[in-house]
């Protein structure tokens, strides 16, 4: 049964700008519907099974006394009955039933300071916000924060982007994808804009200014949050100042080589050569003389040299005796 439209709060719709009324707004255009006939007329709002705090707070922005969240084929659904409010959308916001055929972005109506509250209700209906496991998906590079909206109407799409390119957001192109309406079958075109990464965390940075519970979704924003650990994690400069290598070690080039350094010091060669190894009591040169399958010595020195290297032909080292050796062949 339609409820009376003296329940409505025409202190938020009729009350001026604020952020509460700019993010209902955009619950309305996202996830909206209008319905009117001539024998009723009702404003309703769907969601996902998991978005029951949204339709709450929409609930309670437009019409606290509206119904719970009742199921739906398509998830779950409140709803109230007033003709003056369907009336008061058309009219003001030019929304039907059909949004195919009425919905647009708009443009120059909005203020600029509460156009990121307006975005937001978008996001929190028709876009999400997630975490990307990038390892899972088999990229390399740490877990990346996306953003996401889509929409049916490609004008709305394109309206959207270049305002938000006009707020000094980071320019993306508007993708398209067929996709499949699981219950009617029918095929229809999605269009979609998203951010991923640095361009993400700035676009969440504008979406969230200001923002405070009773009018954001709080899976969108915990996730955001969330990131912003993994982020301050990543970003934790190593105790020099320089930027880590491995977020695991937590420390720099310059700082993982000193400390490998003091945990495994160089050792001197066995064989008294002077020279040291980092992972061996042999250097690399005596090591290349040694029978790798026994262990055995194949060339013993046989004394010194006179740049003071060991020597193993003619009393020279190798250096020395491949000098000596091009001499000879010239002469």
């Amino acid at each position: 049964m339609a409820r009376p439209s003296k329940q409505v709060r025409w202190d938020v719709l009729n009350g001026g700008w604020s952020a509460d009324f700019s993010w209902m707004l955009g619950l309305t255009f996202g996830d909206g519907n209008i319905y009117k006939s001539k024998k009723n007329c009702r404003v309703s709002l769907s969601g996902n099974v998991n978005e029951a705090d949204l339709l709450d707070k929409w609930k309670a922005l437009i019409c606290p006394s509206a119904p719970t969240c009742r199921k739906t084929e398509n998830g779950i659904e409140t709803y109230f009955g007033s003709k003056a409010v369907v009336e008061w959308f058309e009219s003001k916001w030019g929304l039907c039933g059909d949004k195919m055929q009425c919905l647009k972005f708009p443009a120059g109506k909005i203020p600029k300071e509460y156009l990121n509250h307006f975005v937001r209700g978008l996001i929190d209906s028709d876009g999400s916000v997630f975490i990307e496991n990038r390892a899972k998906s088999g990229r390399r590079g740490n877990d990346s924060l996306r953003i996401t909206f889509s929409s049916s109407v490609i004008g709305f799409t394109e309206a959207l982007n270049k305002a938000l390119i006009s707020e000094g957001l980071p320019i993306v192109s508007v993708g398209q994808s067929k996709k499949k309406d699981k219950y009617s079958e029918r095929i229809y075109t999605q269009y979609r804009i998203g951010w991923s990464g640095s361009s993400a965390l700035k676009v969440a940075k504008w979406l969230y200014k200001d923002s405070s519970p009773s009018n954001r979704g709080d899976k969108g924003y915990e996730v955001y949050q969330s990131y912003l650990k993994i982020r301050d994690e990543i970003d934790k400069p190593c105790a020099c100042g320089r930027t880590p290598i491995l977020k695991e070690s937590g420390l720099c080039r310059t700082c993982l080589a000193e400390k490998n350094r003091e945990e495994h010091p160089r050792l001197s060669c066995k064989y008294g050569c002077g020279r040291t190894s980092e992972f061996r009591d042999i250097c690399n040169a005596c090591y290349k003389r040694i029978g790798r399958a026994n262990g055995t010595v194949i060339r013993k020195p046989q004394g010194t040299c006179s740049c003071g290297s060991l020597a193993y032909r003619r009393n020279m080292c190798d250096k020395c005796y491949k000098r000596w050796y091009v001499v000879q062949k010239v002469s």
